[in-house]
């Protein structure tokens, strides 16, 4: 198109900023995408044994099985404890 008068035209477009609560921006303040994946691989952990328990009935869970499921939980809290309570707030 020809004109006597040329011009730039500039569209602006507003971004709508996503707002994350708290608790939200503290995960992602204190969680690196590597602290994320290895959390995950540990939660998978605690998972397969909670999954194994609910099948059987607690009288028939060997003593090994369960003492093996309370120490990956205790590994677990020792590993993540001081993570975890700093994305802890009291927003809901």
């Amino acid at each position: 198109m020809n004109s006597n008068n040329p011009c730039t035209i500039i569209d602006v477009t507003p971004i709508n900023e996503a707002k994350m609560s708290k608790g939200n921006e503290n995960v992602f303040k204190t969680f690196s995408p590597q602290d994320m994946q290895e959390l995950e691989r540990d939660m998978g952990q605690i998972s397969k044994f909670n999954l194994a328990l609910l099948r059987l009935d607690s009288k028939q869970i060997p003593e090994i099985k369960m003492a093996a499921a309370a120490d990956a939980l205790v590994r677990f809290a020792d590993k993540w404890v001081d993570k975890l309570k700093k994305i802890k707030t009291k927003e809901k």
